[in-house]
């Protein structure tokens, strides 16, 4: 099995199957997939299937994470689908420059140089890099309506927060 197989796996048992909460600013959702941003989809009737093809295109080989370490293209693929791929980026981004002093531009594309800077990672940075970027995955969090963050943060927290650093 592949990094992509694996990762697969693991989120989308932590996205998990069918809801359609009004609370909810995705809408009706499966698999992680939402309304919102797949206006397109016939939700309801999405496959796992479908939803992996949608995974692997618009997530994974936007990360270029068949090239990165399994655990930071994990935490990468996590943020990605749970915010958008250019968060997810700058949240790297950021997290480089800040603790890694790599002076990107925070752009949230996984450009060259972001690239070049991630897979560079040592192991022992790669652990740094890896809470850093938890650390900004709970300030997005944090910056979310309090009402969000009372009937979802639990579970942000419980099941994303820290899950790339378990990730192997």
């Amino acid at each position: 099995m592949n990094n992509f197989d694996d990762a697969f796996e693991v989120l989308v048992g932590i996205e998990g199957g069918y809801v359609n909460d009004p609370a909810d600013p995705g809408g009706e959702t499966k698999y992680g997939i939402s309304r919102r941003s797949y206006p397109h989809l016939d939700i309801a009737n999405l496959t796992l299937e479908e939803a992996k093809g949608i995974y692997f295109r618009d997530f994974w080989t936007p990360l270029r994470a068949d090239n990165l370490q399994p655990q930071l293209a994990f935490e990468l693929f996590e943020q990605a689908v749970n915010f958008s791929v250019r968060r997810a980026v700058t949240h790297l981004q950021r997290s480089l420059n800040n603790f890694f002093d790599a002076n990107l531009v925070e752009d949230g594309i996984m450009g060259l140089a972001t690239f070049a800077c991630a897979r560079g990672a040592t192991k022992r940075h790669l652990k740094a890099l890896l809470v850093a970027l938890n650390g900004e995955q709970y300030i997005h969090y944090r910056s979310l309506s309090p009402a969000q963050r009372r009937r979802y943060g639990v579970g942000w927290l419980a099941n994303r927060v820290s899950l790339g650093e378990s990730y192997a």
